[in-house]
């Protein structure tokens, strides 16, 4: 965590190299310029325990009572407000889930937050993208083209919910996200995020093996299968060896006993096999009334 010492040590710093940058390169002295204005802002911040917050230097945001957040988050909001160019203004997030009072100043130019105010409620911080829509309150642009934007809520500020219908609806949530999940609506999006980006990694992470475990089952039900198969077409194959030598049996045993038959009553077995079937019980009828075959 730097200290008060240390941002001053390397605005020195800053300050030589600057000198000699734009002897030899503006270009990089320009780039350089920004960080050490951005740099002083956090100094006079820790200073004055206020910082004002602007992209274009005349209206902004003035945050009071700096101190009130406590050396580390003071400290993580005074470094957030070093940050170059415009960016510095992302510093109003870091405001989110702590307590200040928000009003205008007594001119009514600018919006003052008050962190050390004893009127101070929860605040919900809030950012945007192009097309998205900006919430009324505090709000200061994050980038030079003014494409995204940040600000800060409370629930006490007095909106109209004709004329702001998206910001109270953006306080009701936030303040029922705080009662449910113990954190702001900006929070609890964050912290969705970053669990649903860790089950992506940790999916893609288990993915491989997964999908290996996956192709070994499929190859072992496979196999399984086509052992199946195999098993199922041998069974088959013996079914039917079975019923063919059932079959031949019983014609070699029908030949015999047309053999028989046909010794009994004196004609040739092909004798036999030209008769009708009357003709072949006539025979039979003969046979057995002869007493050649048993009756």
């Amino acid at each position: 965590m730097k200290t008060l010492e240390d941002r001053k040590a390397l605005a020195e710093t800053l300050r030589h190299e600057l000198k000699t940058l734009e002897r030899v390169s503006p270009d990089s002295a320009y780039r350089l310029s920004f960080n050490l204005d951005a740099l002083n802002s956090a100094i006079r911040a820790e200073e004055e325990d206020r910082v004002f917050l602007s992209a274009d230097g005349a209206k902004g945001v003035l945050v009071l009572g700096i101190s009130a957040l406590g050396a580390e988050k003071a400290s993580k909001f005074i470094a957030a407000c070093g940050g170059w160019k415009s960016h510095k203004n992302g510093a109003l997030v870091a405001l989110d889930g702590e307590r200040g009072e928000i009003r205008r100043n007594a001119k009514g130019t600018c919006w003052v937050i008050d962190l050390a105010s004893p009127r101070g409620t929860i605040l919900f911080g809030w950012e945007s993208g192009p097309k998205e829509i900006h919430l009324a309150g505090p709000r200061l642009n994050t980038t030079n083209g003014a494409a995204w934007w940040c600000g800060v809520v409370s629930a006490t500020m007095p909106f109209d919910p004709q004329k702001n219908p998206r910001t109270v609806n953006y306080i009701r949530g936030a303040v029922e996200c705080l009662a449910a999940h113990g954190m702001t609506l900006l929070a609890w999006w964050k912290s969705e995020n970053a669990r649903k980006v860790a089950e992506a990694e940790a999916e893609s992470l288990a993915r491989p093996a997964r999908v290996a475990a996956e192709r070994e089952e499929a190859e072992k039900a496979a196999q399984a299968a086509e052992e199946a198969r195999l098993m199922a077409e041998l069974e088959a194959e013996q079914e039917r060896i079975a019923a063919e030598r059932a079959e031949q049996e019983a014609r070699e045993k029908r030949d015999e006993e047309i053999a028989t038959t046909c010794r009994a009553i004196g004609i040739s077995p092909e004798q036999w096999r030209g008769m009708t079937e009357k003709q072949q019980r006539l025979a039979l009828h003969r046979g057995r009334l002869a007493g050649a075959i048993p009756r």
